[in-house]
């Protein structure tokens, strides 16, 4: 992790020594030049110098596997053989950091005093002339600390990194490494938490654990003297890697325990037989027994897990429980924040999530040389080789204070009235004294709802009772009481390659799978496999020299796969008719200048005139005019496109056919030249230039669910709220430099550098129109930016002299494109995918950067002051 050791240079094929280049303050190593890394190895005091330009330390400071005390960590030889060299050696490290702030302010923070938080409290509401104010509305700035950093944010985390290397011969050698890393960080869920919340800031927990192992092979040795092979210097690298994250985020005091993050108090709930119209006549013209009236038959009892939430119901009528002010799962408006600046006091952090990430990797790299001829001017060094990565990623969020009131929604919605028929008893009427005669309830069967049924099992009451979910104790309750849909449709529940109740889902989980998959019932199950997407690469490079310069020429290829399924068609959810088909259907003459795959628009429902066609995202008029903007056509009317009748266009369908409304994922396939060339002016100049173009994996928003799409018709997505898209490409970047190197001294250079790059097909907030009801329109994000920087740079370099390093840059830059980010269009997309050029916030007109380092040198070469010898 800092930096690259050079164990023995025996170990070093002659191309990768030949492909390092010494630069002033260090040895940049371009491994081919493909493999996306620059390793820096600086060297510390008196140095052998190698072929090729490689330094390395002398054998005083570098045993075969690493440095000692110098680095901070343990390392050393374990077996040597009978030459004393060391066959097998160890590398052991660690690192423990604490933070009391991890992201320090540059303002000042408020918190309450914590005297006065306890007052807060303990009585959180007060009331004046009759009306209810949160108390912390009346606070003074006596009563409130300015600190530097915020109270309860600290950071703490562990690394542990350890590698075996064995040298199983003079031309093998394997070597096996692992990194293990914890974090714990306390978080603040927004500004408005810290003033009166900072001490239940929830925690967050993230484990990462790899390992490596690696083979190398060095192939025929050096030639032997007076030959000179064609092919020379083969050696050959199989790396095979394993990588898992896992974490989650829980609020301080109820971590995993999730009915208590909403738990108030206990109320105890009865339902009375009362009287009402009817043509049921019990005695009295018109009034019979009608229904039953929930009524709280005591106060509530506060609850142990949040006492603050209930002690906003002290000052009220706890007879009426209208009059409530926080029950299981709410909390009144009125009393949620101070000004809607501030969260109250008592606040609960409504949110669980965990997560796990896996990526297996396997690569093979190597090279070459070629000699023809037997002379070193024609010597080519290729360099090679191919990359696989599969990554599984799953994840799993709750907000657990709304469970509540999605169990006394679902817990007796099955009692629909009174069954007539049914006579059970009498009661005495509520507005009437007289004596009715009682129903029995009125009960249905909810097609894919369970909780009402589970709760009942595990209480033993039958279905014909109410049950008071408020007056359980939270700990009596679980998630596997709900069926699926009962949390997904409050939108309480996220998750893929997990289910909807936290449990790992197989890997062969499929985008089908969510829509046809039962469980051993019957019933759907909803399961959502984890989101595995697929890299693979090969590149190689010829490293050559023709005439005093230096070419490296090379080219990588690129695969990456979602491997899943997305929408066919962003401008809907069910295929739209194509215009083919529509004429072969009804008849007609199609626009001479409208092809077959033209999507149809019609007037209305049912109709078979034809409104626009639509290629993509151009519109036409009917009679196959382009049409600047679907806008033109439309204006602010409803869209109708034509579906197909004969199919099931409602996704919530069991019968729903996913394959027409979704495609895989098209594999994307990216060429990547590069190019580099070195022209040594002379021996103390150098002329340098390159062009690359690189590619990048889509780093956000690249995940859509089959539950996204399940309830895209029903879900706003806007700027605040954008669909992800597992449709994305790469984002792309083509890049140009230019630059001079000039030796000024043994110890100091100049370097003048000028770039070009272009950014292309980058991540952009997306607004799609002209959709047809009820969603009109939605917003995602696509490959939407582009933009352009240049610039340019003087950069002075003083290597170590005596005790000190200094570099000194000077960047002129000019970052121009159509959005920073994501979001950097998020106020444009209402009126349509407007792009307009601005600067970037890569805009650096004038950067000046200096580094000084003064150091004293360590063993032998350490000149540092002393102390008794020491």
């Amino acid at each position: 992790v800092d930096g690259v050791r050079v164990f023995s240079s025996s170990l070093i094929p002659q191309s990768e020594i030949d492909q390092m280049q010494v630069i002033t303050g260090g040895i940049e190593a371009r491994y081919g030049d493909v493999t996306g890394g620059v390793i820096s190895i600086t060297t510390k005091g008196p140095s052998n110098k190698l072929s090729g330009g490689l330094e390395v330390e002398t054998s005083e400071y570098l045993d075969a596997f690493g440095y000692n005390e110098a680095n901070g960590y343990l390392s050393g030889p374990i077996l040597r053989n009978r030459k004393g060299e060391s066959i097998l050696g160890y590398r052991l490290a660690g690192r423990y950091r604490h933070f009391d702030e991890d992201q320090p302010s540059a303002v000042p923070l408020y918190v309450a005093k914590p005297d006065v938080l306890r007052q807060l409290e303990e009585n959180p509401t007060r009331n004046v002339l009759g009306s209810g104010f949160a108390s912390g509305e009346f606070l003074h700035s006596s009563e409130i600390d300015q600190v530097k950093a915020r109270p309860n944010n600290d950071l703490e985390n562990y690394d542990i990194t350890a590698k075996l290397d064995a040298r199983i011969s003079r031309n093998i050698d394997l070597s096996i490494s692992g990194n293990y890393r914890n974090l714990k960080d306390r978080i603040i869920p927004s500004t408005a938490w810290l003033l009166l919340n900072y001490e239940n800031n929830p925690f967050d927990y993230d484990t990462r654990a790899r390992t490596n192992l690696r083979f190398r092979h060095r192939i025929g040795g050096d030639p032997a003297p007076g030959t000179n092979p064609l092919l020379q210097n083969l050696a050959y690298n199989i790396t095979l890697g394993y990588e898992r994250a896992d974490g989650n985020t829980e609020d301080l005091r109820h971590e995993d325990n999730l009915f208590r993050y909403g738990h108030a108090g206990t109320f105890d709930f009865a339902w009375l037989p009362a009287e009402g119209e009817s043509q049921y006549s019990g005695g009295v013209n018109g009034i019979a027994h009608a229904g039953f009236l929930q009524t709280l038959s005591e106060p509530f009892t506060p609850s142990i897990y949040n006492p603050v939430l209930a002690n906003y119901n002290r000052e009220i009528d706890q007879g009426d429980f209208g009059s409530y002010r926080t029950t299981n799962g709410f909390r009144s408006g009125s009393f949620e924040s101070l000004w809607g600046i501030h969260s109250n006091v008592g606040s609960v952090y409504n949110r669980f999530n965990k997560f796990e990430q896996e990526r297996y990797s396997a690569n093979l790299s190597g090279s070459f040389d070629l000699v023809p001829g037997g002379s070193d001017k024609g010597r080519h060094s290729i360099s090679f080789g191919v990359n696989y990565e599969q990554s599984t990623e799953r994840s799993w969020s709750i907000a657990p204070y709304n469970l509540w009131q999605v169990a006394r929604l679902q817990a007796n919605r099955h009692i629909i009235g009174v069954d007539t028929t049914q006579i059970i008893g009498e009661f005495q009427g509520l507005n009437v004294p007289v004596a009715f005669e009682e129903f029995q309830k009125l009960t249905t069967n909810f097609e894919g709802r369970q909780f009402y049924k589970n709760i009942r099992d595990r209480l033993g009451v039958p279905l014909t009772d109410y049950v008071n979910v408020d007056g359980l104790n939270p700990d009596d309750l679980s998630l596997d009481l709900f069926a699926p849909l009962e949390l997904t449709d409050q939108r309480i529940v996220s998750y893929y390659g997990y289910d909807y109740l936290g449990n790992r889902t197989s890997d062969d989980v499929g985008f089908n799978d969510f829509f046809t998959g039962r469980d051993a019932n019957g019933d759907r199950n909803f399961l959502i496999g984890p989101n595995q997407p697929i890299y693979q690469a090969a590149y190689i490079q010829d490293k050559f020299s023709f005439k005093d310069i230096i070419f490296r020429v090379g080219l990588r290829v690129d695969r990456f796969d979602a491997n899943t399924k997305v929408l066919r068609d962003p401008f809907s959810l069910y295929e739209v008719m194509n215009a083919g088909t529509f004429y072969d259907r009804n008849g007609g003459s199609k626009p001479s200048n409208v092809d077959d795959d033209f999507k149809v628009y019609v007037n209305g429902e049912g109709s078979t005139e034809v409104r626009a066609y639509r290629q993509d995202d151009q519109w036409y008029f009917a009679n196959g005019t382009p049409a600047n903007d679907g806008n033109v056509i439309f204006g602010g009317e409803i869209v109708y496109p034509q579906l197909y009748d004969e199919r099931v266009n409602d996704i919530k369908n069991d019968a729903f056919d996913v394959n027409q409304s979704f495609e895989d994922y098209t594999a994307q396939i990216n060429w990547m030249p590069r190019i580099a060339v070195s022209f040594p002016i002379s021996d103390v100049a150098n002329f340098f230039a390159h062009y690359d173009v690189l590619v990048q994996r889509p780093p956000s928003s690249n995940v859509a669910t089959p539950l996204t799409w399940y309830y895209f018709e029903n879900d706003q997505f806007n700027q605040n709220n954008p669909l992800p898209n597992s449709n994305l490409r790469p984002e792309r970047t083509i890049d140009y430099e230019v630059g001079y190197q000039q030796k000024l001294s043994n110890s100091s250079a100049l370097k003048i550098n000028a770039y070009y790059k272009e950014l292309r097909d980058m991540l952009q907030q997306q607004t799609f129109l002209f959709l047809p009801s009820p969603i009109g329109s939605y917003v995602t994000v696509g490959n939407q930016d582009f933009g352009t920087i240049k610039g340019f740079s003087f950069q002075y370099d003083l290597r170590r002299t005596s005790n000190t390093t200094f570099q000194a840059n000077y960047t002129l830059q000019f970052a121009d494109g159509t959005g920073s980010d994501v979001n950097s269009q998020a106020g444009l997309t209402t009126r349509g995918n407007l792009r307009t050029l601005f600067p970037l916030d890569r805009d650096e007109r004038h950067a000046f950067k200096f580094t000084f380092d003064y150091r004293y040198g360590y063993g032998k070469t350490y000149n540092g002051p002393r102390l008794f010898d020491i």
